[in-house]
């Protein structure tokens, strides 16, 4: 037992306290929109290149919103262009996102669609339901998944983690439902403040990691672990600025950053009226 003691020790010492009670509020103006980019790390040629729009729909309380984000470029592991759309519907409820539902659709370089998925998020029986269609083969996959606390649509990762405690030791678990009908958990740290640049300009900005739930061996994977970091302007309401990591689950590594931004209409906690254009 007195060998194992050393061993408790390090476990306990390196152990994710996994948490979201200190989690902040999300805060949206009535629109934003905006451009992105993404290369292969270490390469300056764009691999692929995306506009989003994020509208206030209704406005509640709670608050309703659409977005949309369409990407186009070398999207796929065969290096053959992709055009890649996700629309999707959520509450803002008290600061907080509520996803609705969304969809992801895949085309060609000649236009056709490849699959389309859409997920139905049902708060009341607490399920996610997943359709994901094929139109090549006419296959249609049907799955649900546990509406679990702290879920979040893939695509609205970036949004939901504006909501971040933004503090040294800052943590948060949240899990992602994916585009490939899966679930992860990612444990996601504060890793302090740098300057950041990007075809929009410079940005003061908080850095955070997002690491896979691993368990126990968690602490491992601190150290073994692709690096995944994304940034957001210090400034509330703490827009994303840059993504470092993994394409997917798996590599190529790439970087995606901002090249514009865009909000417009009276701010979700405030009275402003500003439409900016390289700083978010």
């Amino acid at each position: 037992m007195r060998h194992a003691l050393p061993i408790i020790l390090v476990l306990l010492f390196f152990l994710p306290a996994f948490g979201g009670e200190n989690y902040g509020k999300v805060e949206l103006a009535p629109r934003e929109d905006g451009k992105y980019r993404a290369r292969l790390e270490g390469e300056d040629a764009v691999r692929w290149s995306a506009g989003w729009t994020t509208e206030r729909v209704e406005a509640g309380p709670p608050a309703r919103y659409h977005s949309r984000d369409e990407a186009e470029g070398i999207l796929s592991r065969d290096n053959k262009k992709q055009r890649r759309v996700t629309e999707g519907d959520f509450l803002l409820e008290d600061g907080r996102i509520k996803m609705l539902r969304s969809s992801f659709t895949v085309s060609g370089d000649d236009e056709n669609v490849i699959r389309k998925l859409e997920k139905v998020y049902d708060h009341e029986n607490g399920l996610v339901k997943t359709t994901n269609f094929f139109p090549s083969t006419g296959v249609t996959e049907v799955r649900d998944f546990e509406l679990v606390p702290g879920m979040c649509d893939a695509k609205e990762l970036v949004t939901y983690l504006r909501g971040f405690p933004f503090k040294p030791g800052g943590e948060l678990e949240v899990t992602v439902l994916t585009e490939k009908q899966s679930t992860y958990s990612l444990y996601v740290t504060y890793e302090g403040i740098e300057e950041v640049t990007t075809p929009a300009g410079t940005f003061t900005c908080h850095k955070i990691r997002l690491l896979p739930d691993l368990g126990v061996l968690t602490f491992l994977g601190r150290m073994f672990c692709p690096y995944i970091y994304m940034w957001f302007t210090v400034e509330p309401p703490h827009s994303w600025v840059k993504y470092s990591g993994i394409e997917g689950d798996r590599p190529p590594m790439i970087v995606m950053e901002l090249v514009e931004f865009h909000s417009s209409g009276e701010e979700s906690t405030g009275d402003s009226d500003s439409r900016k254009e390289g700083s978010p």
